[in-house]
């Protein structure tokens, strides 16, 4: 389990794949930033409070290249069979510690919802979900704040990125079965996605949401993703993801 892939939520979080482990002196992006970070955020451990590419238009627009074009590794928490291991793997607020996510793990590529499935599993972060439940509980994410880091290359640089992930909605922590959905992949299949309230297809979520990132006044450049149960449908699991903090480093 030390290699599972979650849900729509890391889709969210992360895009990621391929830079070695080493951490390199930042260079121009770093210094701190006006976008507002809280303490849970952990605004003195890098990436954090390095924000300048994330409030410069240019800087911002070569990660967005980065993003959809470079090499991604997602930070996560190496497995160990503890009562909390999953919600420390989700990020989930409270749970979430930088310092843990020593594990680099290569972003299936293209990076969709169908390629993360097959990289492992999806659904960990639903409420409940144990080593026990692989394969029964696998469900939407539980409503509440997840932060998330990543690192991507890109010709010759590499960005550490951190998330804030906000979700909400009337079915964040249910199984899929009890959301009428078989184990995934249904999840891909029958269900619907926008990205700031325009429908996007499950292979496009990801660059979508780069697309959808912007330089903002006091804001961090965000999107929210948004799930139905039908075209037409209300949203009943919505993430608004959060570029918070931003390191670039060369080798």
């Amino acid at each position: 389990m030390t290699n599972r892939i979650r849900t729509v939520l890391v889709l969210t979080a992360a895009v990621l794949v391929g830079c070695d482990g080493s951490d390199p002196a930042p260079i121009g992006g770093g210094g701190g930033g006006t976008l507002a970070l809280s303490a849970q955020d952990q605004a003195g451990v890098t990436p954090c409070p390095a924000q300048t590419i994330l409030t410069d238009a240019a800087q911002l627009l070569a990660l967005k290249d980065a993003l959809q074009n470079g090499t991604v590794v997602y930070l996560d928490v190496p497995f160990v069979d503890t009562a909390n291991i999953y919600s420390q793997k989700c990020g989930l607020e409270g749970f979430w510690n930088p310092a843990d996510n020593t594990q680099e793990i290569a972003a299936p590529t293209p990076l969709n919802l169908a390629n993360i499935y097959g990289a492992g599993n999806s659904g960990i972060c639903a409420t409940g979900f144990n080593i026990t439940s692989f394969g029964t509980g696998e469900g939407f994410p539980v409503a509440g704040t997840y932060r998330k880091e990543f690192k991507v290359a890109h010709m010759g640089s590499t960005y550490h990125v951190r998330l804030r992930v906000t979700v909400t909605g009337a079915s964040a922590g249910n199984k899929f079965t009890d959301e009428g959905l078989a184990n995934p992949p249904d999840f891909i299949s029958e269900l619907f996605y926008e990205v700031d309230g325009t429908p996007t297809t499950h292979a496009d979520v990801a660059n979508d949401i780069f697309a959808a990132l912007t330089v903002l006044a006091d804001t961090a450049p965000n999107a929210t993703l948004g799930v139905k149960k039908s075209a037409s449908g209300a949203v009943v699991w919505q993430a608004k993801i959060e570029f918070i903090c931003v390191a670039l480093s060369v080798p």
